[in-house]
């Protein structure tokens, strides 16, 4: 268990570091490292080798600190441990040992699967084509296939189904997903070393080429002149080729025409921001998937309905949410939940006035705001008064209890601190009671 959780609070600061460096970075330095011990508040992750310490502490020291603060809180430190290096067994003297041609390394995630995906309104069209191609890679009109869109959408993990699918359909097929920014690195180190025809030769025996983010051959005249000659030799010979990138062809920069013409030869389809109902069903499968049955539905609403940027946020929240629920022993509630989100993604809903709540409480209790404010003793309005004042004590920050007592039903603020109490101990002893505040709590802070 402290192994397991060692693991996912060390993946829930990866999700922060990988905010704030390329995909080249994050895959050289972040990703052969893992989390595998949890002892007090001290983490403990595996590093290849000393090399890595001395990077990561000297580039992403800040990095990983405010990543820490986030998942674990201010007194987590993070331990490092190299790992162990297996020795080599030689064949027994009887036993002949057979040498296997290596197989070509497809560069692609394995977890990256169209299994793995939801399917919604913003990607219902990438998706559709996407394992079309994979059926048939390079004898379809998508070729290439052009996907675009913004930032944690995705696109990387759609172009690596398609990928992975085809490995699975064709496991002779020379598959390779390669982000821009190494492309242009490789090639960078082929023509300085004067190997520049050995390393076109290499791209033109490919037959699916995914590269990601070539918005980055922007500027790049080298890189786009050879890419050009693959792309026309892969084109020409019926390989597949799929790019994504931020932006359209159209909205590039520094690209050669040519070139530019080239991406929009097949099919150029978006990936939009998901709906609420889209990123609903994304926690919800991703919850299903990792077997977590202890998230209440109100706080996967309220973080469907909070975090509307993208996937990968999503994604981040729910962990996060998780690592401080295992670490301060916290039951998950919405309360914690409007914390976690808070430290994740600047807020930006509208503030909360006074008139508001009272009108928000009263519209979800079915009662008259003008009957706060009256001298009648009804069940039903004396709870819409309490829970108008407990939300506008718990909820707002520039108002004194004599004002909101005053505005919410003209009471004193000895009135604010006893409807407070009341509700307070009816949200701990009624369920049916807390379902309902919960309720027009998420209505409050979805505005």
């Amino acid at each position: 268990m402290k192994n397991e959780t060692a693991a996912a609070l060390w993946s829930a600061c990866l999700e922060i570091v990988r905010k704030t460096t390329s995909n080249d970075e994050f895959e050289k330095w972040f990703v052969p490292t893992c989390g595998i011990a949890m002892q007090g508040n001290v983490l403990t992750i595996e590093i290849p080798d000393k090399s890595f310490y001395d990077y990561i502490e000297a580039h992403y020291a800040d990095v990983l600190r405010d990543a820490l603060d986030t998942t674990m809180g201010r007194d987590a430190h993070l331990r490092y441990s190299m790992a162990k290096k297996s020795a080599l067994k030689a064949p027994a003297q009887n036993v002949v040992a057979r040498v296997e041609k290596p197989r070509f390394s497809p560069q692609l995630n394995a977890s990256y699967t169209f299994s793995q995906l939801v399917e919604g309104a913003s990607n219902h069209a990438a998706l559709s084509a996407a394992r079309t191609i994979a059926l048939s890679p390079g004898k379809t009109a998508f070729n290439p296939i052009f996907i675009y869109g913004g930032v944690g959408l995705g696109k990387t993990h759609l172009v690596q189904a398609i990928g992975n699918d085809i490995v699975t359909r064709f496991p002779d097929a020379k598959v390779l997903y390669v982000p821009s920014e190494k492309f242009i690195q490789q090639y960078v180190d082929a023509y300085a070393q004067d190997r520049r025809n050995d390393f076109i030769n290499f791209y033109q025996n490919i037959d699916t080429l995914i590269i990601d983010d070539v918005q980055f051959f922007s500027g790049k005249k080298g890189s786009q002149e050879v890419f050009f000659h693959i792309f026309n030799h892969l084109h020409q010979n019926n390989k597949q080729l799929v790019m994504t990138a931020d932006r359209t062809p159209v909205d590039m920069r520094d690209i050669t025409d040519r070139l530019l013409s080239r991406f929009k030869w097949g099919l150029t389809v978006k990936l939009d921001t998901p709906d609420f109902e889209h990123r609903l069903r994304i926690l919800e499968d991703k919850l299903r998937r990792e077997d977590i049955n202890d998230i209440p539905h109100d706080v996967v609403v309220y973080i469907a309905k909070t975090v509307n940027t993208n996937v990968r946020e999503l994604e981040g929240v729910v962990n996060s949410l998780l690592m401080h629920s295992t670490i301060v022993r916290r039951e998950i509630t919405l309360e914690l939940a409007i914390e976690v989100v808070s430290q994740f993604i600047k807020m930006n809903r509208r503030e909360l006035t006074l008139d508001y709540i009272k009108t928000v409480v009263c519209e979800m209790m079915g009662v008259e705001p003008a009957l706060l404010e009256s001298a009648s003793r009804r069940g039903e309005i004396v709870r819409a008064r309490q829970v108008a004042m407990y939300f506008a004590k718990t909820l707002t920050q520039n108002y004194s209890l004599q004002q909101i007592g005053s505005y919410i039903a003209g009471r004193d603020h000895s009135t604010v601190i006893h409807s407070c109490k009341t509700v307070s101990n009816l949200l701990e002893t009624d369920k049916k009671f807390k379902m309902r505040v919960d309720e027009i709590r998420l209505k409050l802070l979805s505005a």
